[in-house]
């Protein structure tokens, strides 16, 4: 009986959060330019670099 009990727990979750992933979110950012931008190349494969950069977005 505890087995059937939490087991329906679980589905009733579930469904949840099923629902709720169905919510559409939307929005819009502006980003100006990143000021300042940093690349360096990393030696591991030919191309591969890593990047820094600061954004301020609204």
């Amino acid at each position: 009986m505890r087995a059937l009990t939490l087991f329906a727990g679980c589905v009733v979750l579930l469904t949840g959060v099923g629902a709720n992933a169905q919510t559409k979110i939307s929005g819009t950012m502006q980003c100006n330019k990143p000021e300042p931008a940093y690349s360096i190349e990393v030696g591991d494969r030919p191309g591969h670099a890593m990047l820094l950069v600061k954004e301020s977005c609204a």
